[in-house]
């Protein structure tokens, strides 16, 4: 038997969901190497249109893909703000799953900016795969929000009853029975419902690209983080840090104020607030949000500590506000970029 030129290769991507662009990686990499580590990227996020499915269902896709034992399916998680973190945390992976002296290699496909990962290790070997036909996960999220994944119910000019539409001409059989019966599910309607809300987000602005800012609040105290439950789309449900949309004469940190005690009714005066403002920091990700390029100041706010937590109440947008400890985080319970901004602001969440 040949020797392969890899002991392990790795594909890092967010299969949401696997298709056919992602199996030729795959192919090409069981070919090259006599293990092949696929790390799934957001694995422990919150649904979203961006990031509707779980970890655990595209591993199931992945693995009902390949009956084979030479595919090790990893989570990794996203660490938004800090590469440094995120480099660590694959390197740490690959690791626990390779033995030292392993030659390791990187695989994908270079098509876009989310490609930058293929640099970001030197020490690896590298493999580019050829794009298939311009296909994206992207693209057939767009198309599965608008039409879904059934034969019959697709554009009048892309499938018919006997033909696979677009989508099913895209993923391999085991994704187009998955999106199938997730498609039956009330988490797609809410989650096409959130998407048309969206769209009608959108087509309220000016045509030129609108950027807009928002505060949040980082209010710690005793180990234990404020956050709120929100009470509409989008995200709703999940928690989130109190903030909003300053007023147009209004200063942020008057802003942040303002919506930090609106949205929680939290028991501290607001000169003890203001006087426990720690630090600020700006978070611009492009993809923060669904709802377009918004830039939010993020203010932490450290309270003294105290052996009881000022009481709060859930008001104006939010249903809810709770203290919640720290090391009780769950970045799938967290609306949109929240968890990161966290962590990042705070460290050692």
């Amino acid at each position: 038997m040949a020797t392969r030129k890899y002991d392990a290769l790795v594909f890092i991507g967010r299969f949401s969901p696997l298709h056919n662009g992602h199996t030729r990686v795959i192919d090409t990499a069981l070919e090259l190497a006599d293990k092949v580590i696929i790390l799934v990227g957001s694995a422990n996020q919150g649904r979203s249109m961006r990031n509707p499915f779980t970890f655990d269902e595209r591993k199931q896709i992945i693995q009902e893909t390949y009956n084979e034992q030479r595919l090790d399916v990893q989570p990794l998680n996203d660490v938004m703000y800090n590469d440094n973190r995120w480099i660590e945390q694959v390197q740490g992976i690959v690791a626990s799953r390779t033995t030292v002296g392993d030659n390791i290699g990187l695989i994908g496909c270079k098509k876009d900016n989310t490609s930058f990962y293929l640099e970001l290790f030197p020490t690896w070997g590298n493999e580019s795969v050829e794009h298939v036909d311009n296909i994206n996960a992207t693209d057939i999220r767009e198309l599965y929000w608008g039409y879904g994944a059934t034969r019959n119910s697709w554009s009048p000019h892309t499938g018919t009853d006997s033909e696979p539409n677009e989508i099913g001409r895209s993923v391999p059989d085991p994704t187009l029975r998955f999106l199938q019966e997730f498609e039956t599910t009330d988490t797609f309607t809410d989650l096409r419902n959130e998407k048309q809300y969206i769209e009608v987000y959108k087509t309220s602005v000016k045509q030129y690209p609108r950027i807009e800012h928002t505060v949040d609040a980082v209010v710690v105290q005793s180990g234990h983080i404020l956050l709120i439950r929100r009470r509409a789309v989008p995200g709703k449900g999940l928690w989130a840090l109190p903030g909003g949309f300053p007023n147009p004469n209004e200063r942020l940190e008057d802003a942040m104020l303002r919506e930090l005690r609106e949205e929680t009714k939290i028991k501290v005066p607001e000169p003890v607030l203001r006087g426990s403002i720690k630090s600020s920091k700006t978070y611009d990700d492009p993809n923060r949000s669904a709802r377009g390029r918004i830039i939010t100041q993020v203010f932490h706010i450290a309270l003294p500590q105290q052996t009881t937590l000022p009481k709060v109440k859930g008001s104006d947008d939010a249903d809810k506000a709770r203290w919640v400890p720290l090391n009780e985080l769950d970045p799938k319970e967290l609306f949109e970029d929240h968890y990161f901004i966290i962590s990042d602001l705070i460290g050692g969440v």
